[in-house]
């Protein structure tokens, strides 16, 4: 059976014996913290004794199911310059986003029977990424240069998601049974390591750069407060509860262009996320406009 919000939501199974209930937490925290990652890379490329800063202000897109949630971020990307080809950097995101979603679906209740109907979403999330990198730099020429980077990341962040459930059918036999509205709250947190690689491409007065990059990341969660549906249709307190988040991977791929002049960059980014062992995926859009500083 599906709840709503596929990939943005999780469902948790919680079991401790044969009396004790089926818990549905459908509370996605790790796909929405993980989801976020964008490409840690302050400048096209770099030079002995020349360190670079950037920040970026953003606009997220998480897909799901045909609809999204819609965020703001900010970030910024120091890198410190040991040499022409080393160098390494450190990066920090704050991420604040809300959605509604809504789908059709079914409800288990305590007669043993399904209630078709719609489940709405409220969510909330208010997430964070830091990241360690080191960068080489491969090439280096006038038209062109190579970035290989990689390191580990640490993202995290709390998250509060309300339902309500509504009947197709509004004939009084479904009312006793039907819940109330529920709402729970997480947080949850990731760690793993990334990689990737960052391609320069000068062209006049921009540099055209392309960039593609793969995390690994296992999760868990903090603190479980609130409430959820159980497997008889059931509210029930599942507060001081913990989740293993499991295993999840990222690829992401896009575009940075950045005038020299100004230095401003647009970034255009994409991400396909999936859980281990499974083959489904969600898209998360980024769009980037940031602002590179140099330090000599």
């Amino acid at each position: 059976m599906k709840y709503a919000l596929k990939w943005i939501l999780l469902t948790i199974v919680l079991f401790a014996g044969m009396n004790t209930p089926v818990l549905l937490f459908a509370s996605d925290a790790g796909m929405g913290v993980n989801s976020i990652i964008t490409v840690p890379i302050a400048a096209p490329e770099f030079s002995a004794g020349k360190d670079d800063e950037k920040a970026r202000f953003s606009l997220i897109q998480l897909d799901a199911t045909g609809q999204a949630i819609i965020g703001l971020s900010y970030d910024t990307v120091t890198r410190r310059v040991v040499s022409d080809t080393l160098a390494w950097n450190f990066a920090f995101r704050a991420t604040p986003m809300y959605g509604t979603v809504t789908e059709k679906t079914q409800i288990p209740i305590s007669n043993g029977s399904f209630v078709p109907g719609t489940l709405k979403t409220d969510i909330l999330m208010i997430t964070f990424g830091y990241s360690l990198n080191g960068e080489y730099q491969a090439l280096k020429n006038r038209n062109m240069n190579i970035i290989f980077f990689g390191g580990p990341l640490l993202t995290g962040g709390y998250f509060n998601k309300s339902d309500t459930f509504t009947a197709d059918t509004s004939t009084s036999i479904w009312k006793p049974y039907l819940p109330e509205p529920w709402s729970n709250e997480v947080f949850a947190y990731y760690l793993g390591v990334q990689g990737g690689v960052y391609i320069g491409l000068k062209a006049g007065g921009f540099h055209i750069d392309p960039f593609g990059m793969i995390s690994l990341q296992q999760g868990n969660s903090g603190g479980l407060w609130g409430y959820a549906l159980d497997k008889d249709g059931k509210v029930v307190d599942v507060t001081g509860k913990s989740l293993d988040i499991g295993e999840t991977q990222i690829i992401s791929y896009g575009l940075t262009i950045e005038h020299l002049p100004s230095r401003y960059s647009f970034t255009a980014q994409l991400q396909e996320s999936s859980k281990a062992g499974d083959v489904p995926k969600y898209k998360t859009s980024i769009f980037q406009v940031g602002l590179h500083w140099k330090f000599n």
